[in-house]
């Protein structure tokens, strides 16, 4: 049965320029080329999630514009649910992206129609919610929206995926609610010192684990991700090694793949494997949400690289 997964987060458009190397301060250089893409972290993750087979609810604004026009038709075309996706008088919002030959990015982030995903808002997605397998949220929306959430998942006793991107400062009593927290190695170290465990915990995962979260995933990039949890020894996932042309949206494409993955039934060590290889298709292509694999794709890739069963997915 397909996992129930609702989204809440940004939906934006992405401006995206290619070029050699990434400038550094106060330095112009030459562009190889520019691309208009859907993105937004919501969005980015509802779309992964429906491509790998789920039932998606996307949660969160739109600009009356026609860049929001055109997003909400690319959404509703990939089976999400768009009931929820409300229009503003703000501009759809967005992202200016430049990207090297090595696939690495810099982004600046316009929220727009983003601000606008108040915590009232999430009264008439409550349905939906409550009957959710996995709930998904970023920090690209108010983050007193992702405070309320937390709150709603806890009193209806819903798994929240909590992907703490981009870095802003997170109320203390988001955490209890979170079953997986996602950050990546630089979004480690700021949350560790901006809750002052630079030099109180051996390790990463001791230290996230304490602010309340039942498990972490900590996402190390080409050294693949460790799952720790309160209840279970850590483990391992190594990456899979293939050529970068891009890494936006992988971090969404990782969790959006995890969520499904859990929703289904699958162990949290499957589930990490699974999004490891949804991840690892989505940086040989070009674009956020154009990068992102279908169940058929990754379970294909997966399976040429490692010779195991599908467990659990």
């Amino acid at each position: 049965m397909s996992a129930k997964i609702v989204v809440v987060g940004s939906i934006n458009i992405d401006l995206v320029c290619s070029t050699e190397r990434l400038p550094n301060p106060g330095e112009t250089v030459q562009g190889i080329s520019f691309h208009e893409y859907p993105g937004g972290k919501g969005a980015n993750q509802a779309v992964a999630a429906a491509r790998l087979g789920a039932d998606v609810t996307l949660v969160g604004f739109v600009g009356d514009d026609s860049h929001g026009h055109y997003l909400r038709g690319l959404l509703s075309s990939e089976g999400i649910h768009t009931e929820f996706v409300q229009s503003s008088a703000a501009r759809t919002g967005l992202a200016c992206i430049s990207t090297n030959l090595e696939g690495l990015n810099t982004i600046v982030l316009i929220p727009g129609a983003n601000q606008d995903l108040r915590p009232e808002c999430l009264s008439a997605a409550e349905r939906a919610i409550i009957t959710a397998d996995i709930v998904l949220v970023q920090l690209e929306v108010p983050i007193e929206t992702v405070l309320a959430l937390s709150k709603l998942c806890r009193l209806h006793g819903k798994p929240l995926i909590l992907d703490p991107a981009p870095v802003v400062p997170i109320p203390e009593e988001v955490f209890p609610a979170v079953h997986w927290l996602t950050p990546n190695e630089t979004e480690t170290e700021s949350l560790k010192r901006a809750y002052g465990m630079h030099q109180n915990f051996l390790t990463d995962s001791d230290a996230l684990l304490s602010l309340g979260v039942k498990g972490v995933i900590l996402k190390q990039g080409e050294q693949g991700v460790k799952i720790v949890s309160s209840s279970s020894a850590p483990a391992d996932i190594p990456a899979f090694a293939v050529h970068a042309v891009d890494t936006t949206a992988a971090g969404d494409c990782f969790n959006a793949a995890f969520a499904v993955a859990i929703g289904e039934g699958s162990t949290p060590e499957n589930a990490a494997l699974f999004a490891c290889g949804a991840a690892a298709l989505s940086v040989t292509r070009l674009g956020a949400q154009p990068s992102l694999p279908t169940r058929r794709e990754v379970e294909t890739f997966i399976r040429s690289r490692i010779e195991m069963p599908m467990i659990g997915f």
